[in-house]
């Protein structure tokens, strides 16, 4: 199977599996509204606009480009083909590192399978979110690392803008920034084809560096994202995607099966830089369900490539003219699957992931409001309400909020020992919560809030009733 074959089929899975499960996850919707704030403002915030508990306090959307992009987009073509673009999105990752393995000797039917081990632990993640683009920016990094040679050497030049683009687009950049590193002393020591060039691969590593720090952060931003996944962090010990995966649940047997062949066959296989990244790509999917996306295209190299790569031979007569055919079959799929995600119509929200009907009451009745809400619920509460001055307690953004903020917030939620007097000091207006939260089940009414609705996914809790409709 050729390259683009490969990855024809890769992205077939991924964007008409995004585009059947549709928006699930609760942060696309805080994403959304900060990339149309971004293009209705025409600047970048630098301060918090959507909480009235950080309201004004500096903040600056760190992965604004993707943010952007994605309102952009939804604004142009719908969310459906933005899901089924996702997907192709993500299955550049996958696909770029099978390329470069093929070219690197590769066996075809071990290329296969790798893809499609890596694609279904993929699967789980793929949907309209920035970090989607991190599966695609390690696989160009790698690509573009595996294929350097000496008399190639001027390609190295594109990943200073590569990480100028992921620094803007997702925190993972750090990943790329420590593949670089394994890289650079793999080179040093003489273990890679451009050993006899440490100087321009260390200049390299050094303008990719400064490219990362080239967002609206500055270098503030590269120790921003350095800061995710703290252990000690209240949000992230508390957030399923900061944890490790529980392979009991079949969500995560893509990687399972990712981790299994990289022990069976990569170790046998592999050794030096790539078996670096593999273990770490490993590490990281283990320590973080959020990672398991990239760790597993950081593996996927390591169950392909052997220990010693021959340079590439050069392209055979005609090949030119079959990659293009490539390319042409690669668009028309792309074209194909687009126009069947905008004729599907709307994409709806699943109601078991959105407070739907609680928040349209408050469209109404209240559409300024203060509003506690779930913390998986804040996003959502965000994009419906911000333009009309609705304001949220906390939501998706965990890493921007104080860790004593979060704690009061657990403290209200599960009606613990003095959750009263901090509700009063926050002054909230409306409470929309899970009907499984302690403060649901009558310690919300017990202390004079009045319960506006109620169903088996969301209860709304406001001070008075009086003109909402019985």
């Amino acid at each position: 199977m050729r390259p683009v074959a490969l990855f024809v089929a890769l992205a077939g899975v991924l964007a008409s599996v995004a585009l059947v499960r549709g928006i699930f996850d609760p942060d696309y919707f805080w994403h959304l509204a900060t990339g149309n704030l971004i293009l209705d403002t025409g600047t970048i915030p630098r301060t918090d606009p959507f909480s009235f508990t950080w309201y004004g306090e500096p903040w600056i959307p760190d992965q604004w480009l993707a943010e952007v992009a994605i309102a952009a987009g939804v604004r142009t073509i719908g969310e459906g083909p933005m899901l089924v673009i996702f997907g192709i999105i993500a299955a550049l990752g996958p696909g770029l590192v099978a390329a470069a393995a093929l070219r690197a000797g590769a066996n075809p039917l071990r290329m296969m399978g790798a893809a499609t081990l890596v694609t279904a632990a993929l699967l789980p993640q793929v949907t309209i979110r920035p970090q989607v683009a991190s599966f695609a920016f390690v696989g160009a990094l790698l690509f573009l690392l595996i294929e350097a040679r000496p008399e190639t050497r001027r390609r190295l030049w594109l990943i200073p803008l590569l990480m100028l683009a992921w620094a803007n687009a997702h925190g993972f950049f750090v990943v790329g920034l420590g593949i670089g590193l394994v890289y650079l002393v793999a080179t040093l020591i003489g273990r890679t084809p451009m050993r006899e060039h440490r100087a321009l691969v260390f200049a390299i590593a050094a303008v990719s560096v400064a490219a990362t720090m080239v967002t609206p952060s500055g270098p503030g931003g590269l120790v921003y994202a350095l800061s995710f996944g703290d252990p000690g962090d209240l949000g992230a010990a508390r957030i399923v995607e900061w944890q490790s995966p529980n392979f009991h649940n079949l969500e995560f047997i893509g990687f399972a099966g990712v981790l299994g062949a990289m022990f069976l066959v990569g170790l046998r296989n592999t050794r030096g830089w790539l078996a670096f990244v593999a273990a770490a790509g490993a590490l990281l999917g283990l320590l973080a369900v959020r990672a398991i996306g990239v760790g597993a295209v950081m593996i996927m190299p390591m169950l392909l490539i052997r220990a010693h790569v021959s340079a590439q031979e050069p392209l055979p007569k005609g090949a030119r003219q079959r990659q293009a055919l490539d390319l042409v079959t690669a668009l028309v799929m792309a074209v194909i699957l687009i126009g069947a995600a905008a004729t599907r119509g709307p994409v709806s929200v699943d109601p078991r992931r959105a407070p739907t009907a609680t928040t349209a009451i408050l469209r109404e009745v209240m559409p300024d409001a203060r509003v506690l809400a779930a913390y998986d619920w804040g996003g959502y509460v965000i994009n419906e309400l911000h333009a009309t001055g609705g304001r949220v307690f906390v939501d998706g953004r965990m890493h921007k909020y104080q860790p004593q903020l979060l704690a009061d917030y657990l403290s209200i939620v599960n009606a613990e020992p003095g959750w009263q007097n901090l509700l009063d000091r926050y002054d909230p207006d409306a409470l929309i919560l899970y009907p499984s939260m302690l403060l649901s089940k009558g310690a919300a009414t017990a202390n004079g809030w009045c319960q506006a609705y109620r169903d088996d996914i969301e209860v709304l809790f406001l001070r008075d009733c009086s003109d909402v409709a019985p």
